[in-house]
């Protein structure tokens, strides 16, 4: 794995999950974001869940559709929490119940997210 460094900062790259292009990177840079939400430094997590809803809410239903299809390559955690968002943000009952049915039922997923700041978490077993 190629490090670098700038000043005091430790450069990694993250893993890919899908072969990036630039049609699809939107896509993976909203995954990303929730594969990440624990790690992202300076990022309360109110801000960073209000922003996935609103970029989510604008995205029509294509673009749902292509969001749902990469997130099935991420980890389970994700695809949690993307459903967990979809539910709240969208009425096609479809684009997220695929997700609900790719994760384990008896699996929690720590985001130290409780139901105050997204009202879905709990049917979806973030913790």
């Amino acid at each position: 794995q190629v490090k670098g460094k700038v000043g005091n900062i430790v450069i990694k790259p993250a893993k890919s999950y899908v072969k990036v292009t630039s049609e699809n990177i939107k896509y993976l840079e909203i995954l990303d974001v929730i594969k990440d939400l624990n790690t992202i430094l300076d990022l309360q997590k109110s801000e960073g869940l209000l922003y996935l809803k609103k970029v989510i809410y604008d995205f029509d239903a294509t673009e749902i559709k292509k969001l749902v299809s990469y997130g099935l390559a991420y980890p389970p955690k994700v695809r949690a929490l993307l459903g967990a968002l979809l539910e709240t943000v969208t009425t096609n009952a479809a684009s997220y119940q695929v997700k609900k049915k790719s994760i384990n039922p008896s699996s929690s997923y720590k985001y130290g997210i409780d139901a105050s700041l997204l009202s879905t978490a709990i049917s979806w077993n973030i913790v």
